[in-house]
């Protein structure tokens, strides 16, 4: 409606690939999520670690071009919660290939299957809390 409202123009290809990139920054959001919850079964006592999460994703509220080079690369390669926002932001207004679209899918499959592996060789290695 935004778009519309300031006549710019949206093909059906990008809202397309914007319905695409929402749905591969699910799979990253909930990698990250993920991988901060199964840190849990790897430490003895993590108390409030879900405020860890909100901490975390509150840095993908703002663009990665507002970050410096070192944390743009952090927040965009090791911890992907920049992409999160910038990509189909970017994808919708035409500011960046929806080509680029499909490494982030990419990108959210892969991390969404690196967490998995690691939540279950947690609970391999998982001992009960009462004993």
């Amino acid at each position: 409606y935004g778009l519309l409202q300031r006549n710019i123009p949206v093909t059906l290809e990008q809202v397309a690939a914007f319905i695409l990139s929402l749905c591969a920054t699910t799979f990253l959001m909930y990698g990250v999520f993920f991988l901060i919850m199964t840190s849990c079964v790897f430490a003895d006592r993590l108390n409030n670690v879900v405020y860890l999460f909100t901490s975390t994703f509150d840095m993908a509220r703002y663009p990665k071009d507002i970050y410096g080079f070192i944390p743009q690369r952090i927040f965009t390669s090791i911890l992907p919660v920049a992409l999160m926002v910038s990509v189909p932001a970017d994808i919708l207004f035409g500011f960046t290939s929806p080509l680029y679209m499909f490494q982030l899918l990419g990108l959210g499959i892969l991390f969404f299957i690196v967490v998995r592996m690691g939540w279950l060789y947690g609970l391999r290695r998982y001992t009960s809390a009462s004993s």
